[in-house]
């Protein structure tokens, strides 16, 4: 069961990171004000937008490979826990009205304890991936169950996001 497990998880993340890959590359303008409001004043913003999307990229891409899957599932918990602490800084300084920029430029969610929660979880089952042996259950019934393992996560990831995002817009009274 495991496999199934390693599997559906694996696709879930080829899923978050394309994603986060995707919106930084159709929207590197709107990514490089996000990280000037993370870091003031640093310089070459634009280019390091392009090296995350580039890494990120990077990941999905080992994430496929059996071979350079585990060193991937790291890569992408250390992504998640660096975005989670970035986070975590700007809302001990007191900028939670920042967005976070995880679900897009569309997106109009703010910073909040429950993305870096919600980031944490993700980084969490990302680790626990690379601790399972996948074993043998047959080609076919392995893909179908993982895909069914991956969509209730990019499910649950995606009703995080909105709950979030619900819970923002009825404090701020809309």
């Amino acid at each position: 069961m495991p496999d199934i497990l390693v599997f559906g998880i694996t696709g879930f993340l080829v899923w978050l990171m394309g994603l986060s890959s995707w919106h930084k590359f159709r929207a590197p303008s709107f990514y490089g004000e996000l990280i000037a409001g993370y870091f003031p004043g640093l310089a070459h913003v634009r280019v390091l937008v392009y090296a995350l999307a580039l890494f990120e990229g990077g990941i999905v891409l080992l994430l496929l490979l059996p071979a350079t899957r585990a060193p991937a599932l790291g890569a992408c918990a250390g992504i998640l826990l660096a975005y989670a602490l970035l986070m975590l800084v700007q809302i001990v300084s007191g900028r939670r009205d920042q967005r976070c920029g995880c679900a897009g430029p569309a997106s109009d969610v703010a910073l909040d304890p429950l993305l870096i929660l919600r980031n944490v979880l993700c980084a969490m089952l990302s680790l626990m991936a690379v601790q399972w042996v996948p074993g043998p259950l047959g080609p076919v019934l392995t893909g179908l169950l993982a895909l069914s393992v991956a969509g209730f996560l990019i499910v649950m990831y995606l009703c995080c996001e909105q709950l979030i995002s619900n819970a923002q817009r009825m404090s701020r009274g809309m």
